[in-house]
Order: C-alpha cells, then structure tokens, then sequence
C-alpha cells in the first residue's frame, strides 16, 4: 500500500504522486509564509485567502479588503505596473513554484477604479507557455491586492533539460500535419494554416493529464468565405503527433446581417444594415433585433461598445447551411455570427456574441475548465439577455432555460436545474465529464457555473445553503469583473470562485452579499470550506431508556459562535425558531442528552442551528432519534485478524425508507435513513441460506482489474438504496469496499492504519476494508443480476497477511458482497487472512460514540460491534424481490415473502413520489397474503417503482419494487470484436472495433474497459484507439465491451439502460518498432548501428532516423539503445 489520495474519474482512478520539485517542502512553506507576512493594511485582524496545489505552492491569493501585499522597495523601484508585479513573483519565487528560466512578458495592464489588472504570460527560456499566466490586481501604490498564478510549476523533463527545446520539425512540416487532420476527417474540404508558434504545451495548466511537450501551435480552418471548420491544434514538435485539438468555431451598434437563403457554404446577401427598416425576413429582421438587445444590455450594463469595447461591427450570416439544410446549429468563428434556419433566438445570439467578447477579454481555453467557463460565460449573458429584453418567451416555466425558443429544437440546458439536462450542478459531481469528450466536457460542466449564476440571481436552498436574490445587474457586473479583469486563459473553477469573491470586493459589496456569494460557491462546491465544518451529528437512544443521546463535532476553524438545538416531534425543524429550543450551547460542548418525552419506539427530528456571527462555511445539521431502541452501527474494527473465516453477515434495512434523492458524498444528509439490522451465519452454524461456499457463481462476469490502492467506478444498473439515498454511479476500491462516486468523485484517503475513523469518513460498505493488493495475485470480478449486483474478490491477498508465503497463491482473501436492489446487503467469507480489517456500513457521519457512555455522563469511547455474534434471523427481514422485465400487456406477479419472529406479517406498498419514479398504477397487493399483480396493458415503456413494506408488530421492513416496461426486453450484445492490428509493434495505435446487435433499440452509453497486463487502464476508458504513446514492448493489451441500449426511462434522476453481457477481445502483444532496423533488411546488428552513427553525424543517407529510443533527441542515448538491443539478442 502506501498511503496516498487517489482521484476518481468518470470510469478508473488516477494516482497523485509527489513530483520532483525545485524546492523542499519545508522551505517551500517558509515562503508561502513569506509572501503573507507582507500583508499591510487596516484590516490586519482578517487574514488573507489563499489555495495552494498538492505541492503546496501558492496559486491564488487574495487580502482582505482595504489590505495588500507590499513588495520590497526595490520591486517597487521597478516602475511600472506590469514590473513590479514582475519583481514581486520573482522575490517570491519558492512561493509560486516558479523555477529559474522561468520569466514573464506583459499580455495587459488596465486601469480602472483606481485599480490595475497586470495579466502575464508565462515564458521558460525563450518559449512562452501555452495557456499559462499570472493575473494580478493591484492598487495605485503598487500593493498587491490579488494574484492568481496558473503556470507550469513542476515539470522535470523541462527542467532537467531531458526535454529538449530544439524542435525536429519546423513549422511548414506541422502545418501540413495539422491540416492533415482536418483533412482526414473532412475529406475533398482544402485548408489553410496560419504560421505556426512554437510553444511548450503543460497539460496541468489547462486540467487535462499528461507530460509536457514541445509543441508547434497551428491555426487550421477550411478555405473559403465561410470558415465551418476552424481549429488550434498543437503538434509536438519531436515526433509530429497531435497533442491538443481545440474548435475555434464556437457553438455575436454596428449591425451587417446577411441571408444565406439555405445555400451551402454561402455568406449570403446582405440584407439589412445599422438603421434600414425590417425586411419582413424573420431571421434577418430577429438577428437584427437581437444583436440590438445584446449590445443594448452590453452597454448599458457594462458600459461596453460592442464586442471588442471598440465598436466593433456585428457581422451574422442567418439561414446557413453547411452541407446540409437546414444547419441546425449557430456559432462564432471569431469574426461573425453563423445561424442556421430558426435558430436565431435571443440567448442564442447573446450566447454566441458573448464567445466573441470571452475572446477579446479572457481569452479562456475553450478545452476542460476553461472552455467550460466559456461556454457559461456564454450561457450567463444569453439568458440575461433573454430575461431583459421582453422578447419571446419568458414564462417562469421557461425561465433559466437556455435556446427555449429555437425552432423544432428547444431547450439546450437548464440553468436552474442543469441534470435535468444531464449537466452537473456541483464542481466534479454527478454528469461531470473527466473525459476528453466535447474538448474535455465544455457544454456540459458549464452546468456548474450555470447554477451559480441562477443561485446568486434569484436566491434559492442547494446543498443545505440559503442563497439570497442578488439580481440581474449585481451578477451581471460579477461576472464582468472576473471575464474583463480576473481571469486567465487557463483559469479553472476554483480560480473562478476565487477571483468571484475578489471581484465581490473590487465592486463594493458589502460583507453579508460577500457572505452570499461564497455560500453560494460553497453550495456548487466551486470551493470547499478550508477546515472542518460543524459535522458529526448523532442522535441515538438505547432500550430501557427515555432519553435520547445527542453528539456532534464542532469546526477547527473559522468564526464559531455556537448552536442552537432544536427538536420537533413530526418532522425536521427548518430553523432555530421551528420547534422547541432544547439548548443554546456556546461552550465549546459536542453532546447533550435530551428528555422528549413518548414511548419506546417514538420517533422525534432533531435540527443543530449555528449561531448567528458563525462562517458560513456551517451548514445546519439534521438527525432523527428512537425512544427506548438501541442502535446498532453494525460495524467492527480487526487489529489481529478478523475472525470472519467461513462466515456469512446479512444486512437488512429495519423501518420505513424515507428516500431522499441520489447519493451524494455529503455525510450532512444521510440523517433521515433506515436503520439496519444484521444476522450472519457460519461454518458452524449453517443456515439455509449459506452453505460454505460463494452464493453467486462466477459466470457472465466482468473483471474489475485493480492496482494496489487503486479503484474502479461504473454504474449500477439500477440504483441502490443505502441510508435513504439511491447509489447509481459506484466506486469498488482495491482496499475492500465500495462507495457512491457522487458529488465531487471525492478523493478517497486510504489511512496507513486502517481504522473506524476512515471507514466512518465517508458513506460506504466495507467488506473487507483492509490493505488487499489485487495487483498481486486474485482477481476482483462483479456481476449483474435480476435482483442484486455482485462483487467479488477471490484470493486477493493482503500486505499484512495473517500467514507467510507467495501473495495471491494461497494465501489471499475471499470475499462477495452482494449489494440488492431492494436495499438488503450481504457478506460471504471464505478464508481470510488479512491482519488487521474493518468490516460493516458506515454513514459518512464520523465515528460514533458509544451512547451508554453518553447517557451516563462518561467519557465516552468508540461504539462497536461484534458482527460474529450476530443473532441467526432477526425479528423481520422482507425477502429480496427482483427486477421484472416486462413486454407492456403482461402482468406482473409475485408474493411478498417476509421472515418474521413477531407473528404473521402484514403488507402494504407506497408510491416513490420523492423520486418522481412513475408509479405501477392499478397494481393491487394482498394486505395478508402478500400477493402482488400489476397488468401493464396500456402502460408506455419506462421504469416504474414502488416501495414494498411488511410490518409485524412494533417492527417494519422495507424495500424498493423496480420493473422495467419495454417493448423488447432483449438484452443488447457486443460481437465481432476486433483489436487491431494483431502483431502490434510500440509504434503502432491500438484500435477496437466491435459490432452492437439489439433488434430494435439503439445503442446507448456501451463501455468499453481496456486493460494492459490485466489491469484496467482508466485513460481510455470508452475510447478506441490507445496512441502508439500508451504502449511498450512487451506489454499485453485486450479490452472488453458492456453493450447497453439507449436509456429506457429514469430512476431517482438516473437514466436506466438495459445492459447485455460483458464481452472480451482478443489479446495481442506489443512487439519492438523495427526501427532499430534501420536497413530494414529484417535484422537489428552492427550494420544498423552503424547507420545510426552516421546519422548523429550528419553522413547517412536521407531517411535514416538517429533518434532509435524515440526521446526527441539524437545523442548518445541512443547509440547505447542500439548496443544494448544487439547484445541481448546474441
């Protein structure tokens, strides 16, 4: 193992590894201490804001209004601006992460408000970096009020001088390969190419992944008058690949509109000018109008002159046709405005005239984060165009949607509510693209800033966040504030929610509508709060008693003024004053006990208010507490071996399920759960249900290849209910466990020392939550089934084994888990031998404390369980029902069974109306017998749920119905797969070809996993073709394809696939490039050598390549690649 973090993408897991860095960590600190204790001014009891990357260097930081960073004397001797924002990084160079032969050169300085906006581009000896820039703010005695620094820090292939600045290639060789691209992918289409620019291309300062390199920049667009197809495309400069691909065509009171008339490729006829009368043309006469609105709203809101802020004539062609009619799209080509027929719509021309206005002022990247702020950029003043001009259509049920009004098309987002679009609300959360699809998901994670922008407009609660109405023009001037002054080329979400509260300051707000914006960007998880919040809130009660124990965990840091305790008897207080007061507590205390009153079994909601003065960054906590029932957290801790050998734990939901929504990382809302119950069984003693051996056989599989402390995410195939919230997208660790890969992908920290404290960190299962190292030996496989998803690790073996001898022979960890769609959980052991584990379910909610301490005023300890003492049944257990996959016309039917030790059972069914899931209309269930029948005769194709309970004296036990109705219910296949080409070498792209068969469904969202020496490569997950870059000799590749369909309906907000069987490819190997073979006679010796010699010298004929390891350089290196290949094959 080794301790670390790792980071959850959309599918696999990605290791952040300490890189080599110019400064110690300690004196790195020193310095970022450094630059702080240069603060002045009069708010010196404030301190500053600041984030630093994983290395700990500076990337943002900001004083404290009225205060400044004060550079040396001699920095401010410097003069200008621009130079002494120059000399203050390089005093403070440890600080930034900034290494020698780093310089700047000025992009911008503006002045305004007695404030300047320095914006600096980044340069390592003489080759500027792409994207990377300083921004600072400062005032006019030159103190340093902000500075965001986006900038190529550790990269030690640069510095060490292993990447070599001296290109291969010029510049005429990488625009042909650039426009070779396009050309590729658009043929009989000519291109042209500007003069390429050498730069060096960092992908960390973009947040994509991967090395720096030498690149050529190369504009490339179609030849003609109307530029469709333009891109900037990075070509590396040593071995002429394409790095980076980004679109320059994006998807505008001086007006010029032209009519194209659906003439392809035309620029059309100009049809209407500044001051001419209507045309009676729709699309002329609404490109005119509009482009009148968004200059109108520009400058009276901004005080801007169209969009360069110089006048600048508003060109659009409308009715375009781009092969095809009608164009069913609009964009900006960085000169004009292209629509096509009925797509000329407010917001829409808004939204794409903003682009042109993004790229006179923050120029951002449109690729990842950046390109996803431009495209909310976009969003943001197309929609606030379109709520103040009183044109079209306004009404509140379309109000925040984005391209309402276009013709046989409507709605593209939803700014209030952007799932519903399948765009992500919250930073890294669920529909978050990690890919590099759509230029690294720019239409669909502007989702994030889209729901700032309506949270700060209209006010709303999200996340558990009371965000106030701040109107259109103080958003509006927000926002203007960071696109015109604050922001990089580069800049992500967290230097926008950064800069956005420096922006707050620099325009005047006052300190609650600063406090707004930041609960609003706390909300959208833009930022996180810096310490740990109030947290950990409990309320338990135990049998015999009538008092209810109350814990939770006060902030380290920040303004904490205390909380107010609130209790209310038939449902959750929604503030201080709703409910009875039980205590103000302003000690510092984290428990209390109550007397509410009631009966054993009486339920009472329990809300913990921070006290007014409190951060923000607090957030009102919720827990609901039983009279006179224990509570049994059903998890225990192992230090010297488990004694689970042989054993079987089942989990069962216990009460009602009080379904929330989908599962989120937030441990604050798992307070209204189902409690659970447990009984387990043993070699010992065997129940009917387990025999000693795995319940689910290993057939129709697919693998979950892991590293050590790796992961892998997918999706279940329909959600999982676990503590009152719906688990759809899952993250299975290779430490033995699973999780719900929501809201932020959150870091998973896998503890050296495994323990209650991170098992209870986070919601999750722990089957065996222990140091286990797949990479070694076993294999981790799961499989889907009607009624249960199954994951299994068979023979995995553990870093502290509790035996000696050869990991993964003997000496592994068996165990499945089975996760039912109703609810129910279950373990299966065989032989274990991990040393030290934990084992159960866990909340997210902090480890809780033993309420018998609690209740009777002790100090108190850790609650745990004894899970191999477990009862053999328990009082009420409702038996798993599965999925039905049902033809509409059938009928559905089954019997409810349920177990009960309290008499005979009772049943009822409820609709999952908090899910907005449709419920089975007609079905009738038999209260006593248990009968169920639901004819589906009429009802349209979808997924339609319920929630089944069976009730026995005081108890209840619950779960979660769920039938598919589909036309054709047969499952998709994967055929006919293909890798290619069969006797790979490491200069050749792998690619995947398979065929989908469904009689009647379309393809939907099928994965494709791709593994290298048996181990998933998350990389290129969904992709098919792996670069030439990814491979080496020696290396084995295969993937494997899961089939689905489009999506059949919703499920708690998920969309719902049917999914076929895991197929697998062929396997081939990588061999050497016979470039070694330099004679290409077949054979690598002397004679190669040879003609490698020649060619560093400069003597070989023409078409020899010296540079035999591929390192982009010719020296040396690679004379000895030569030797040593000879001598291993003699």
């Amino acid at each position: 193992m080794r301790s670390g973090k790792l980071v959850i993408f959309a599918v696999g897991v990605a290791f952040v590894c300490a890189a080599s860095a110019p400064y110690a960590l300690a004196d790195t600190e020193d310095a970022v201490r450094g630059v702080l204790t240069t603060m002045s001014g009069p708010n010196m009891l404030d301190n500053p804001r600041s984030s630093t990357t994983p290395e700990g260097y500076l990337r943002h930081v900001a004083a404290p209004s009225g205060n400044a960073f004060q550079p040396s004397p001699s920095a401010k001797k410097a003069g200008a601006p621009d130079a002494i924002a120059k000399s203050f990084l390089k005093e403070h160079d440890a600080a930034f992460g900034i290494h020698a032969g780093v310089t700047f050169t000025t992009n911008r300085v503006k002045s305004e408000n007695a404030r300047t906006f320095v914006k600096l581009d980044q340069v390592y000896k003489g080759v500027p970096v792409f994207g990377a820039q300083a921004i600072v703010q400062m005032k006019p005695d030159g103190g340093i009020v902000s500075i965001l620094s986006d900038i190529m820090r550790d990269a030690p292939r640069v510095y060490s001088g292993e990447l070599s600045l001296t290109p291969l290639l010029d510049g005429d060789e990488a625009a042909i390969l650039a426009a070779g691209v396009l050309e590729d992918e658009n043929p009989g289409i000519d291109f042209e190419t500007n003069d390429p620019a050498l730069y060096l291309y960092a992908p960390p300062v973009i947040g994509a992944t991967g090395a720096v390199r030498l690149v050529y920049i190369v504009e490339a667009s179609n030849a003609g008058a109307a530029v469709v197809i333009a891109e900037r495309i990075l070509i590396d400069a040593h071995s002429g690949a394409t790095a980076l691909r980004i679109p320059m065509i994006l998807e505008a009171k001086n007006r010029t509109i032209y009519d194209a008339e659906n003439v392809p490729d035309a620029i059309g006829t100009l049809r209407r000018a500044e001051g001419q009368p209507a045309t009676n043309i729709h699309d002329v006469d609404a490109a005119y109008d509009f482009y009148g609105d968004t200059y109108d709203f520009y400058l009276s809101e901004h005080g801007r002159d169209s969009i360069d802020g110089a006048g600048m004539t508003m060109d659009a062609t409308v009715r375009f046709c781009y092969g095809f009619c009608p164009f069913r799209n609009a964009f900006w080509d960085g000169v004009r405005m292209f629509f096509g027929e009925g797509w000329v719509t407010d917001d829409v021309v808004g939204h794409e005239l903003t682009h042109g206005v993004t790229q006179h002022e923050s120029n951002l990247i449109y690729s990842y984060e950046s390109g996803a702020l431009n495209e909310s950029f976009s969003d943001v003043w197309g929609e606030f165009i379109d709520l103040a001009n009183a044109a079209g259509t306004d009404t509140p049920e379309v109000k925040w949607l984005v391209g309402e009004d276009i013709a046989n098309r409507g709605a593209i987002r939803s700014m209030k509510n952007p799932p519903a679009m399948s765009d992500p609300d919250t930073y890294l959360g669920p529909f978050w693209v990690f890919d590099s699809s759509d230029n690294g998901g720019v239409h669909t994670n502007s989702g994030v800033s889209n729901k700032l922008c309506y949270l700060l407009t209209d006010g709303d609660t999200f996340n558990g966040y009371i965000i106030d109405p701040m109107g259109i023009p103080t958003v509006a001037e927000l926002y203007y504030e960071c696109q015109t002054n604050l922001l990089g080329e580069g800049s992500d979400y967290p230097d926008f929610g950064n800069q956005l509260i420096v922006a707050a300051e620099n325009l005047g707000l006052n300190d609650d509508e600063i406090d707004n914006v930041e609960r609003a960007l706390y909300a959208t998880r833009i930022l996180e709060f810096k310490f740990d919040p109030l947290r950990h809130f409990r309320a338990a009660g135990r049998s015999g008693d009538s008092r209810v124990a109350l814990t939770w965990k006060n902030p380290t840091g920040g303004d904490f003024t205390g909380v107010d305790v609130v209790r209310n008897s038939d449902r959750f207080p929604v503030n201080n004053t709703d409910g009875t007061v039980i205590a103000s507590v302003i000690n510092g205390a984290e428990s209390l006990v109550d007397t509410p009153g009631g009966g054993a079994g009486t339920d009472f909601y329990y809300g913990i208010f921070p006290r007014s003065g409190s951060f923000p960054g607090n957030l009102p906590l919720f827990a609901r507490g039983t009279v006179g029932v224990d509570v049994n957290f059903l998890t225990e801790a192992f230090s010297n071996g488990t004694d689970l050998s042989n054993t079987q734990i089942t989990i069962v939901p216990a009460g009602a399920v009080p379904l929330i929504g989908p599962a989120t990382e937030k441990p604050e809302v798992y307070f209204n759960y189902t409690t659970y119950d447990a009984h387990g069984a043993s070699a010992v003693k065997i129940a009917p249900n387990f025999d000693g051996t795995l319940p689910v056989a290993k057939e129709d599989y697919f693998l979950l290849s892991m590293a050590d402390d790796g992961a892998v995410a997918f999706e279940s195939s329909i959600p999982i209910p676990f503590f009152g919230r719906l688990m759809g997208d899952l993250i299975v660790s290779a430490n033995g466990f699973i999780a719900a890969a929501t809201d932020q992908y959150e870091a998973v920290t896998l503890n050296p020392t495994i323990s209650r404290t991170s098992h209870f960190a986070t919601p999750r299962i722990s089957f065996l939550y222990s140091d286990l190292d797949p990479r070694s030996g076993g294999e981790v496989w799961a499989r889907t089934l009607d009624d249960r998803l199954v994951i299994t690790f068979e023979e995995v073996p553990s870093f502290d084994s509790s035996n000696l001898g050869t990991p993964g022979e003997t000496f592994g960890n068996t165990v499945q888990c089975e996760l039912f769609y109703g609810g129910q959980i279950r373990f299966t052991y065989l032989a274990l031998t991990a040393e030290r584990a934990v084992v159960g379910i866990s909340d997210g909610n902090g480890v809780p404390l033993d309420v018998n301490d609690i209740l009777n005023g002790q100090s108190a300890d850790p609650a745990d369980s004894n899970l191999n003492s477990l009862p053999d049944s328990v009082g009420l257990e409702l038996q798993p029902v599965p999925i039905a996959f049902l033809e509409p016309g059938t009928v559905h039917e089954f019997t409810a069974t349920a177990l009960s030790t309290q008499g005979p059972p009772t049943y009822a069914m409820f609709p999952l109306t908090e899910l907005g899931v449709p419920q089975m209309t007609g079905a009738t269930l038999d209260a006593q017998t248990g009968e169920f029948s639901w004819d589906t005769t009429g009802v349209s194709d979808g997924v339609y749920g319920m929630i089944l309970c069976a009730a026995a004296g005081q108890l209840t036990s619950c779960q979660i119905i769920t039938a598919i109705v589909v036309t054709s219910d047969v499952l998709p296949q994967a055929t006919n797969l293909s890798l290619t080409p069969t006797s790979p070498t490491d200069s050749d792209n792998l690619v995947a070809s398979y065929t989908y068969v469904h009689p009647s469904l379309p393809q939907g969202p099928s994965t494709i996993y791709w593994f290298k020496d048996n181990a998933i490569v998350p990389a290129y997950t969904n992709l098919t073709v792996v670069p030439r870059a990814a491979t080496k000799p020696g290396d084995l590749w295969y993937f494997q394809v899961l089939p689905a369909t489009v999506s059949i309906g919703t499920y708690g907000g998920q969309p719902i696939y049917l999914r076929g069987a895991p197929v697998l490819s062929n396997a081939v190997s990588v061999g050497a490039d016979m470039k070694l073979d330099t004679n290409g006679d077949g054979k690598v010796n002397s004679v190669d050598l040879q003609l490698v010699v020649r060619g560093l010298l400069g003597t070989s004929e023409q078409g020899i390549d010296p540079d035999v390891n591929g390192d982009g350089k010719e020296d040396a290196s690679d004379v000895q690649t030569m030797i040593n290949y000879i001598l291993e094959k003699r």
